[in-house]
């Protein structure tokens, strides 16, 4: 973990007004009146001083360190790219589901048209995202509170001519603020924990609809299946840092309560103060890093959300929109710069493509007649020709006016696949031309199951 934490602005961080108006603390003498004792001189510089001033990067690792268990402290390091990943996996599994729901509406059960996965699926997604952005705004809020207690209480309790009484008072309205906070972080936990759980309700009721409706097995099923159990296995990581998280809020709470109300003597209070300093320190780079970096994974997928075609790759046939033609390698011969062409459905391998998904988004493409040859373009540009070629090219699959199922193969360049005048004879020229999205640019996967 290098780099500075960014310090998330917050309503709380302010003003440390709102904490002396709220708590009622007779703090209006002046330190004199109170008068220094030697006693308390020394037990603040023997408890609480090398508490301060530390190196940031120390604290940090010790932060991380008082997670507890390897798996939430990794989730918090690399909490970014945990919260990218569980973005995309919603999205492919999203994009998954359309061409699912469009395969059973052909089946019923029990005389019932199957009830479609997708809408439910994006009801799981929705409250994922709103869990995320509460949590979010709750660690910064509750950060600002941690801030505050740094600000305001640590140099009352460093200062010897404030009776520990009073700074005892003080204690308390700090302990309501972090059993908020715990109760927060619970929430969270217990939240996440049921879109977990809904998650493998989809997977199981999925996998039993299919079974009943198809009588086999359905290898797309198998591959989603994989891909959910990936998301959900990420969303529970995501949750043991959520319940390390109020795990940890629970330890300042706890030292809190001790410092309030356990001690006999005044060593003993700031023996306890001295725990508190530490958890606290601990408690504020734990939020501001969980609010960072869930706002720069929130940020990262906003920037560059990926289209997703059949996420999980597969066996399909390209059919136009406009002639119900499909494309077509011809003759079925897998040779450098032979045609692809508009043809005529006759289900012969030469009409069906292996759709490969990449890491950004796109695909590559190549035929099943040996699955080595690709669906490649030569020169990306207007009226570029489309042929066999064992270099592979990348393709975009828009999904047309949201559709999961018609999509817009666009090149690098953002050319669209073209059957050039939507002409439906066989052997029509295939070729990239400027995107218009008219129906001869428009392509419906169909799966070859």
């Amino acid at each position: 973990m290098s780099g500075a934490i960014r310090v998330v602005q917050s309503e709380y961080l302010s003003s440390s007004s709102i904490i002396m108006s709220s708590t009622h603390i007779p703090l209006s003498n002046t330190p004199a009146d109170y008068g220094a004792t030697s006693e308390h001189s020394g037990l603040i510089k023997q408890h609480i001083l090398p508490l301060l001033g530390q190196d940031q990067e120390v604290l940090r690792k010790r932060a991380y360190d008082s997670l507890g268990g390897v798996e939430p402290k990794e989730t918090l390091e690399h909490l970014t790219e945990k919260t990218l990943e569980i973005k995309y996996g919603f999205a492919k599994i999203t994009a998954s589901l359309d061409p699912l729901d469009a395969y059973l509406r052909n089946y019923k059960i029990d005389g019932k048209p199957i009830e479609l996965f997708q809408p439910s699926w994006l009801a799981i997604q929705a409250d994922f995202d709103n869990v995320l952005r509460y949590s979010m705004n709750t660690a910064v809020n509750d950060a600002g509170y941690v801030k505050q207690f740094i600000d305001v209480m640590v140099p009352i309790i460093k200062d010897d001519k404030v009776p520990v009484d009073s700074k005892k008072k003080l204690l308390l309205y700090y302990i309501s603020r972090a059993e908020e906070t715990c109760n927060d972080a619970k929430l969270m936990t217990m939240s996440l924990r049921t879109i977990s759980q809904r998650i493998s309700d989809t997977a199981n009721n999925i996998t039993r609809v299919v079974n009943t409706a198809e009588k086999k097995s359905y290898t797309t099923v198998a591959r989603l299946m994989g891909v959910i159990k990936v998301l959900k296995l990420d969303v529970d990581k995501l949750g043991l840092l959520q319940n390390s998280i109020a795990s940890n809020t629970l330890a300042v709470l706890d030292v809190m309560h001790r410092a309030a109300y356990s001690p006999t003597t005044d060593s003993e209070f700031y023996a306890y103060m001295a725990q508190v300093i530490v958890i606290t320190q601990d408690s504020s780079i734990i939020l501001l890093d969980y609010a960072n970096k869930v706002e720069a994974g929130e940020t990262q997928y906003q920037q560059k959300t990926p289209v997703f075609g059949p996420a999980l790759g597969g066996l399909y046939v390209f059919c136009c929109v406009a002639t119900r033609t499909v494309v077509d390698l011809a003759g079925a011969v897998p040779e450098d710069g032979n045609k692809i062409q508009g043809y005529q459905a006759n289900g012969t391998l030469a009409q069906q493509w292996n759709l490969i998904p990449k890491p950004d988004g796109s695909y590559e493409i190549t035929s099943s007649v040996d699955g080595k040859v690709f669906m490649a373009y030569a020169e990306d540009r207007n009226h570029g020709a489309i042929s066999a070629r064992y270099a592979p090219s990348r393709w975009v699959l828009t999904p047309v006016n949201g559709h999961y199922g018609t999509y817009v193969f666009l090149s690098q360049r953002q050319f669209a696949l073209d059957l050039r005048g939507s002409n439906a004879a066989n052997e029509t020229t295939i070729m990239l031309c400027n995107k218009h999205g008219r129906s001869n640019q428009q392509w419906i996967l169909q799966e070859v199951m």
